[in-house]
């Protein structure tokens, strides 16, 4: 597999596949700050890291969370910030409930 870019709205949301084969896949953000690595039975291990890009040599810096069901995972993340708005209204956790980026990746 070479390695392709795939975008979607925003270059904020692009992905780099960095590796392949006809097994998985391991695809890392545009800002280097998350990493996925999709199996072929639709499993996606998210490695997500805090200050520092993966790449670096800061691991400790970095989560990593196994998802079988994205798009149940994912609306259950947009109920979640629905739910943040309303509980905890006019606090900094309803503002970034609302924001569409995640910093660092923010090149606004």
């Amino acid at each position: 597999m070479t390695q392709d870019t795939i975008s979607s709205q925003h270059d904020l949301y692009r992905w780099s596949i960095i590796e392949g084969s006809e097994h998985h896949f391991t695809a890392e953000s545009a800002c280097g700050f998350w990493r996925a690595r999709v199996k072929w039975d639709g499993c996606i291990d998210f490695q997500h890291s805090t200050g520092y890009p993966i790449r670096s040599a800061h691991r400790e810096h970095s989560d990593t969370f196994h998802v079988c069901d994205l798009g149940a995972f994912s609306h259950r993340l947009v109920a979640l910030a629905k739910v943040i708005t309303q509980v905890m209204p006019n606090t900094d956790a309803a503002e970034n409930a609302e924001k569409v980026f995640y910093l660092p990746c923010q090149k606004l």
